[in-house]
């Protein structure tokens, strides 16, 4: 072989070996990414597809269903009804940050009358209401109340008790004008020494046999650090039976507060 004709090999070695090195680089570190928890694949320690193990999102096997205690109906005037669902989450490390919801009103033939969709989000260990109110259902009459979650919702592992986060207890609840536009009156105090905001609060009142005869809601916007607030709660008309039993559920959005 001439020397033309070895430098001319030897340019094109080199030239291929190049080539190989760019594409050969690229193409290891592209079959060999670290694993994460957004990458579509079941890899590292994860229990599944992006969730479980390091992953903040949980596999369905990690956590506990929502359960739906009980719904029901509450007339507010004719054709107007308000809704409410009470709700326990006894997974103690997981959440949800958002969910949809359903609420269906049938009349006493099991025939639709109208639905509503909402979200709301899930605290970890949490027991609370959904709420809907103003419910138009025209000259029909609900007599049952469906609710339900969309299935399949995004767990997340939450290891920070929301009680260590905010913590609002209820003091001085008290009725007044029960037979004509009852009222309620409850002081909500902050129980920690940070500010909290965006705090939805439902009262529910029960008989002597511990069934919800009244439900109403209100939005507090902030209660400073262990400080207090009032809130109120009204009624149209007369309960017809004396609440024996009642329960203010004040709701803060656990994810918006661990920002």
């Amino acid at each position: 072989m001439s020397w033309a004709s070895k430098r001319k090999f030897l340019y094109s070695l080199l030239v291929l070996i190049f080539i190989s090195v760019v594409i050969a680089i690229p193409t290891y570190s592209a079959l060999n990414k670290a694993p994460t928890c957004v990458d579509n694949k079941q890899n590292g320690e994860e229990i599944g597809v992006d969730c479980g193990g390091p992953c903040d999102k949980l596999c369905p096997s990690q956590t506990s269903e929502l359960i739906v205690h009980w719904s029901r109906g509450f007339r507010v005037a004719d054709g107007i009804y308000d809704v409410v669902a009470y709700v326990e989450n006894v997974n103690t490390k997981a959440g949800i940050e958002s969910i949809i919801y359903k609420f269906k009103l049938y009349d006493e033939n099991n025939i639709l009358i109208e639905e509503k969709l909402g979200k709301t989000y899930v605290g970890p260990n949490e027991q609370f209401a959904v709420f809907e109110s103003g419910i138009r259902t025209g000259q029909r009459i609900p007599k049952r109340v469906f609710f339900e979650f969309k299935p399949d919702p995004e767990w997340k592992r939450i290891e920070i008790p929301l009680d260590e986060i905010v913590h609002i207890s209820i003091r001085n609840q008290q009725i007044t004008d029960a037979v004509t536009k009852p009222r309620l009156k409850a002081l909500l105090v902050n129980d920690k020494p940070l500010p909290v905001s965006n705090i939805e609060v439902v009262a529910i009142l029960y008989d002597i046999e511990d069934n919800a005869i009244a439900v109403s809601a209100t939005h507090v916007d902030g209660i400073d650090k262990n400080g207090t607030q009032q809130v109120s709660f009204t009624w149209q008309e007369p309960f017809g039976v004396n609440p024996v039993r009642i329960s203010v559920i004040p709701r803060v959005n656990f994810f918006e507060s661990h920002k």
